[in-house]
Order: structure tokens, then C-alpha cells, then sequence
């Protein structure tokens, strides 16, 4: 009985990963994020590969998520960020991997 529930989980697994395989084969170029490339298939981005939903990452450490501008934006390795302000670019430049959203912006409970 344990074994037959085994291989039958098993196969349901196996079952699983190969149409999520196979319908991500079948995606059109045109839904990928526009910087996509190994590193940033693991992070979390808008369409216009924006990631964090355009918030600043370093108002994080400061006094509370704000919104970035796309007048303020960086590019670092790949992923886009939106900055509140110049002095906030300024400083994720200085030390990006610091402000750089944990699990690539994917909350805890995705993870």
C-alpha cells in the first residue's frame, strides 16, 4: 500500500514538471522580460523587467518603501531598479548586492 502511494506520488511529480517543461518551451519570445538572461530568470520582474514593482530598494533601509521613478533608474547586472531619488541611486551604486531584494523580490512564503 506505502508503495503503490510512493509511485503513484512520484509519477504525479514527474507528471507535473513535464508539462510545466513543456509549456514553458512553447512561450512566445515576446512574453520573456526584456533582460532576459540566466540571472535574471530567478528574480521576480514586471513585464518591462523592472524588478520589486518599481519601489526604491534602498527606501527599504531607510524610512519605508517608496516608489521609484523611471527618471531615476539603474541597471545592475541585468535587473532594473526605480530610485525615489538621486541620493538613494547614488548610494545602491556604491553597494548594490546590499540592496538587491533577497530570493530575487520572491516573498519567503514562495520560496
Amino acid at each position: 500500500m506505502k508503495f503503490s502511494l510512493v509511485l503513484l506520488l512520484g509519477v504525479a511529480v514527474i507528471a507535473s514538471l513535464n508539462s510545466a517543461f513543456q509549456s514553458s518551451e512553447n512561450t512566445p519570445a515576446s512574453d520573456q522580460p526584456v533582460s532576459a538572461n540566466a540571472r535574471t530568470r530567478h528574480f521576480r520582474l514586471n513585464k518591462d523587467g523592472v524588478a520589486i514593482d518599481g519601489y526604491d530598494p534602498v527606501s527599504y533601509f531607510k524610512d519605508g518603501p517608496k516608489k521609484g521613478s523611471s527618471a531615476q533608474s539603474y541597471t545592475y547586472d541585468g535587473v532594473i531598479y526605480h530610485f525615489a531619488s538621486a541620493e538613494n541611486l547614488a548610494e545602491f551604486k556604491t553597494n548594490p548586492t546590499k540592496y538587491e531584494p533577497v530570493w530575487g523580490g520572491w516573498c519567503g512564503h514562495a520560496m
